[in-house]
C-alpha cells in the first residue's frame, strides 16, 4: 500500500477542484471591519477599496438593493484577492442577504459557492458544507448539471478534508455521473483522482488502485491530446521549413532534385496528415461507444424501471378491486338480508290487509250480481273496499287513500278502522242518518288523529272516497262522495252522480258539509264505484291515460253482461 502511494502524482493528494464563479451581488459593511481592510491593503487596492466604501454608504441611504450587490460583490472580491479570507465572507453575506430580497437564484448560488471555497481555504470545512449544499440546491432546482457536477466535487473535497471519505466518495460518484453524460474528461480526471485517495485511506487497495488506473489513463490521454497539438504544430512548422527550403533549393539546383526534394517532403507531410487523422479517428471511435454503451444502460434500466411500475399498479389495482368487490358483496349480502326482512314485514302486512277486507261470501248474500276489480299497484294498497250491514242498512264503500304502497296501506289501515267505528256508532233511524253524515264525521277523524291544521307546509295526508248506504231492500240508495263520483246504468244509459270536490282531511272548505244524494231504484239498475286508478292507467300505443270518458264507454258495454 505504501508503494502505490508513492505512484500517485505528488500534487493529487491535494488536488482541490475549487470553481470560483463571480457574479454581481450585494452586501453591507461594518465600519470597524472597513478600517482594519483598509490598513492591509496596498495604496493601489486600498483607493478602490475606499471608492467601493463610498458608493456602499450611498447606496445604503436610498435602499438600492441592485448597486448595493454589485459593490459588496466588488469590495468582497477585493479582499479575497488580498487574502482577507475574514472580510471577504462578511461582505459576500451581506451580498447574500440583498440578493435574498432581489430573488437573484444565480448571484445566491454563486455567492454560497464563494463563501464556501473560502471556508475551505481557511480550514473550516464543516462550514463550507453548508454553503456549498446550499449551492448545489439551487443548481438542482435549475437543473445546471455541470455546476451541479462542481459543487458535488466541493462538497467531497470538504468530506474528505474531514476524514469522512465514504459520504466523499458518495458524492464524487454522482459528479463522475454527470461529467461522463457531458463527456468532460478534466473534470472525470478529478473525481478519479480524488475517489482513488478515498479508497487509499479508507484501506481499499484494489479500489483505490482501480480508481488511479482510472485517473492515470485519462491523464495520459489529455496528454496525448497535447502532444498531438503540439506535434501537429511542429509538423506544421517543420512542413513550412521545408517549403522555404525547397523555395532556396530552387535557386540552387536542378529542376530534377527539386522535383525529387518536394514529392518526399510532400510525402512526409501526408504521412504526418495520416497519422493524425487515424489518431482522431480512435478518439472518435471510442467516444462513440462510451456514448452507445451509456445509452444501452439508460434504456435498459427504463424499461426495467417502466415494466415494475407498470407491475406494480397493476398489482395495486387488482388488490382494490379485489377489496372492492368484498366489501360490495358483504354489502348486497347485508341489502338482502334486510330487503328479505322488509320482504316478509310487507308479506305479513299484505295479509293482515287482506283479513280486514270484506270477504266474497259476505258480499255475494248481499249482492249476488256484483265484481270486484282490486289490482294494488303494489303488495299492499293504499285503496279499500268496504262492505257493512247496520239495521237492515247495507253500506258500499271505496277508498283511495294518499300514498301507494306501505305509506298508502297505513292510511288505509286508518280508513277502515274509522269507517267500521263510525258505522257502528250511528243510529240509522236518526234524522240525520245519511252517507254525507258518515263523510263529514271520516273527515272530523281524520283531521283529529293526524293533527292537521292547515299550516302551509303541513302535510295534507288524507282520502278520497265514495260511498252507498242502501234502504232496507234496496229500494234506496244515499250517495255521498269526496273527489270519487258514482255512476249508474240505467235503460243503456250512464248517469253520473258528482262527488263533491274536497277531500277527507283538511281543506280550505272543511267546515262545509259533503251533500247527500237520495236515488230511487229500479230494476236493473247498475251502480259502479272506483277510484282515481282505472281511469288513470298508462297503457295503449302512446302511453297515454285511459280517462273517464273510455271508463264510461266501457261500463256501458259490459253492464249487462253477467
Amino acid at each position: 500500500m505504501h508503494r502505490f502511494r508513492h505512484l500517485i502524482p505528488k500534487d493529487l493528494k491535494y488536488l482541490k477542484f475549487i470553481l470560483v464563479l463571480i457574479f454581481v451581488a450585494s452586501s453591507s459593511f461594518r465600519n470597524s471591519t472597513a478600517q482594519e481592510s483598509l490598513n492591509k491593503l496596498s495604496d493601489a487596492d486600498r483607493q478602490v477599496y475606499n471608492e467601493y466604501l463610498n458608493q456602499i454608504s450611498r447606496y445604503e441611504s436610498v435602499s438600492n438593493h441592485y448597486e448595493l450587490v454589485k459593490y459588496y460583490t466588488l469590495a468582497g472580491n477585493l479582499l479575497w484577492k488580498n487574502k482577507l479570507h475574514e472580510d471577504a465572507i462578511r461582505f459576500f453575506e451581506k451580498a447574500l442577504e440583498e440578493n435574498k430580497i432581489l430573488g437573484n437564484r444565480n448571484a445566491i448560488k454563486v455567492l454560497n459557492n464563494n463563501i464556501g471555497i473560502i471556508c475551505t481555504e481557511l480550514g473550516k470545512d464543516e462550514t463550507a458544507l453548508n454553503y456549498f449544499n446550499e449551492s448545489l440546491k439551487i443548481n438542482r432546482a435549475l437543473n445546471k448539471r455541470t455546476e451541479i457536477a462542481y459543487d458535488l466535487i466541493n462538497i467531497g473535497l470538504s468530506l474528505q478534508n474531514l476524514g469522512r471519505y465514504a459520504e466523499s466518495n458518495q458524492k464524487l460518484q454522482e459528479a463522475l455521473e454527470l461529467t461522463k453524460e457531458e463527456n468532460d474528461l478534466k473534470t472525470m480526471k478529478t473525481c478519479y483522482g480524488m475517489m482513488a485517495e478515498n479508497y487509499e485511506k479508507l484501506g481499499n487497495s484494489a479500489k483505490s488502485m482501480e480508481y488511479y488506473n482510472q485517473f492515470n489513463s485519462i491523464q495520459k490521454f489529455l496528454q496525448q491530446q497535447e502532444i498531438d497539438r503540439a506535434t501537429e504544430a511542429k509538423n506544421q512548422a517543420e512542413a513550412r521549413r521545408l517549403m522555404t527550403e525547397l523555395e532556396l533549393a530552387s535557386t540552387q539546383d536542378t529542376l530534377s532534385q527539386v522535383i525529387e526534394i518536394t514529392k518526399e517532403k510532400e510525402m512526409q507531410i501526408r504521412l504526418l496528415n495520416t497519422e493524425k487523422q487515424l489518431q482522431e479517428s480512435k478518439i472518435r471511435e471510442q467516444e462513440a461507444r462510451i456514448r452507445s454503451e451509456r445509452l444501452f444502460r439508460l434504456v435498459l434500466v427504463g424499461i426495467v424501471f417502466f415494466v415494475l411500475l407498470i407491475t406494480f399498479l397493476i398489482y395495486l389495482q387488482l388488490r382494490q378491486k379485489k377489496k372492492a368487490n368484498a366489501l360490495l358483496a358483504q354489502k348486497n349480502a347485508e341489502i338482502s338480508a334486510q330487503k328479505q326482512k322488509i320482504t316478509d314485514s310487507i308479506h305479513y302486512a299484505h295479509r293482515i290487509q287482506k283479513a280486514v277486507l270484506t270477504p266474497r261470501e259476505e258480499i255475494l248474500h248481499v249482492f249476488a250480481g256484483h265484481f270486484i276489480y282490486f289490482q294494488p299497484r303494489e303488495l299492499v294498497s293504499g285503496d279499500f273496499y268496504l262492505l257493512s250491514e247496520a239495521r237492515g242498512y247495507v253500506v258500499v264503500s271505496a277508498v283511495d287513500c294518499t300514498g301507494h304502497g306501505v305509506p298508502g296501506a297505513f292510511m288505509s289501515m286508518l280508513g277502515v278502522s274509522f269507517l267500521n267505528e263510525i258505522l257502528s256508532s250511528i243510529d240509522p233511524s236518526g234524522k240525520d242518518f245519511s252517507a254525507a253524515m258518515v263523510l263529514n264525521r271520516m273527515r272530523e277523524k281524520i283531521i283529529l288523529s293526524l293533527h292537521q291544521t292547515g299550516a302551509r307546509k303541513e302535510s295534507k295526508d288524507g282520502m278520497d272516497m265514495s260511498i252507498c248506504l242502501f234502504e232496507p231492500g234496496l229500494k234506496k240508495v244515499h250517495f255521498a262522495g269526496a273527489h270519487n263520483s258514482m255512476y249508474l246504468v240505467r235503460n243503456n244509459e250512464l248517469l253520473q252522480y258528482d262527488a263533491d270536490r274536497m277531500p277527507i282531511s283538511i281543506h280550505r272548505n272543511a267546515e262545509k258539509p259533503f251533500t247527500n244524494h237520495e236515488i230511487i231504484l229500479q230494476k236493473d239498475d247498475c251502480i259502479y264505484l272506483f277510484t282515481d286508478g282505472y281511469a288513470d292507467q298508462i297503457g295503449g300505443d302512446k302511453g297515454r291515460k285511459f280517462l273517464s270518458r273510455n271508463l264510461k264507454q266501457l261500463l256501458l258495454d259490459i253492464h249487462s253482461r253477467p
